[in-house]
């Protein structure tokens, strides 16, 4: 028993790979409470932190959790925005009333637009 416990306790190379397979897989089969399970185990590592935190971000998006993905996305350091402006796109959308609401991949593009600089007259 007490085995047992020191190999569940250790610490070893390995163990981040085997979370990170776990992790993988269950993404893979759309498990995703699962998923982020072992990504949280995972998500303190600096070399594992970056896709730990891709899984829990997308897997909230993929279950539809727009705020989570929204506060996550904050949290940290807006390195998902893109993923963050499309919950934002989706959130709008359900909101009532909500009119004229443009997919970012559009607001991006109008922004880039040039704008004229002088106007014609109307005459």
């Amino acid at each position: 028993m007490a085995y047992r416990e020191n190999i569940e306790t250790a610490s070893f190379p390995g163990r981040y790979m085997i979370r990170r397979t776990l992790m993988r897989y269950a993404y893979n089969r759309g498990d995703y409470p699962r998923a982020r399970f072992h990504a949280l185990k995972i998500v303190n590592n600096l070399k594992e932190e970056k896709v730990a935190q891709s899984v829990i971000i997308r897997s909230f998006f993929n279950e539809q959790n727009f705020d989570e993905v929204i506060r996550l996305n904050e949290k940290w350091h807006f390195e998902f925005e893109s993923l963050a402006q499309r919950a934002k796109y989706h959130l709008s959308i359900k909101q009532q009333g909500a009119r004229n609401v443009h997919h970012p991949r559009v607001l991006t593009l109008h922004e880039s637009q040039p704008s004229p600089s002088v106007r014609m007259n109307d005459s």
